[in-house]
């Protein structure tokens, strides 16, 4: 009985609909399935928007899954560390920022160099966050010296300049530094340490904020929706809709890394990938 546990784990959990308004409640059920595990001492770092999976092992290895668990491309450096910044969202393009080194790796979706920056060229100063653009020719980077979020090409140049103090009248919090960002269906995802989000349209334009009291590596964005962990919870926001999702959890996971239908978690020495 513990081995089918463990081989085909099938849980039914409650999904609780309801807007963010009075517009009522409604509850439905859905299926959470047991769909894979990676043998790793790494530590997960995102999951992308085709449910691919991303680990930087102990040996500075970045490695991508896909959703059953079965390794598809690695990549190494030796800048790559427990300090990079890696940004994993888009599919086609993953963004490694090195802080020490002052450089930016662009990688195709082989996990394979496609372009570096090298920001000790620029007049940038502390770039605290960055992530691909959804055109996958461009970046969008957070230089917390200036409180600019800037959208660049692949050369370091800047297309779009927004200075994030002329929108704080929009916001409620502090301009503390983004650490994570994410662009998805039209929008940009921002994302400070503190667990507030604020959403601007892909042209750097004040859409909405939300202060979900959360840790930024527990907050994700996928089709127009920010999907979050709170406590044993699961919650996704529709953006335009406003509607809220809340799935609890029930499985014993030390980690849960969230994505788009898909949870890879920690187990004991072995990371387990559900389907919901």
């Amino acid at each position: 009985m513990m081995e089918m546990k463990q081989s085909w784990l099938v849980l039914w959990i409650s999904i609780m609909c309801f807007y963010l308004s009075s517009n009522g409640q409604t509850v439905d059920t859905i299926l959470l399935s047991y769909n894979g595990t990676i043998s790793s001492n790494g530590n997960c770092i995102g999951i992308d928007g085709v449910n691919n999976g991303y680990f930087l092992s102990k040996s500075n290895f970045l490695i991508k899954y896909d959703e059953t668990g079965k390794e598809l491309f690695n990549y190494n450096s030796l800048f790559l560390n427990s300090g990079t910044v890696i940004s994993c969202e888009n599919p086609f393009k993953t963004i490694l920022y090195f802080p020490d080194q002052g450089k930016i790796a662009v990688l195709d979706r082989r996990l394979s160099l496609n372009a570096e920056i090298d920001l000790n060229k620029t007049d940038y100063l502390n770039i605290s966050a960055v992530c691909a653009s959804q055109d996958n020719q461009n970046l969008w980077i957070f230089d917390d010296g200036n409180k600019f979020l800037y959208k660049i090409d692949q050369s370091g140049k800047a297309i779009i300049s927004i200075d994030i103090r002329s929108i704080q009248a929009g916001l409620k919090a502090n301009l503390n530094a983004f650490t994570k960002l994410i662009e998805s269906n039209d929008y940009l995802f921002c994302i400070r340490a503190s667990g507030e989000v604020v959403v601007l349209d892909n042209f750097g334009n004040y859409k909405t904020a939300f202060f979900l009291g959360c840790f930024p590596n527990e907050i994700e964005a996928f089709d127009g929706k920010i999907i979050y962990k709170k406590n044993n919870i699961i919650e996704a926001i529709d953006i335009k809709t406003k509607q809220k999702f809340a799935i609890p959890i029930d499985v014993n996971l030390t980690q849960i890394v969230l994505g788009k239908g898909i949870i890879i978690g920690k187990s004991i020495a072995e990371w387990k990938i559900f389907k919901f």
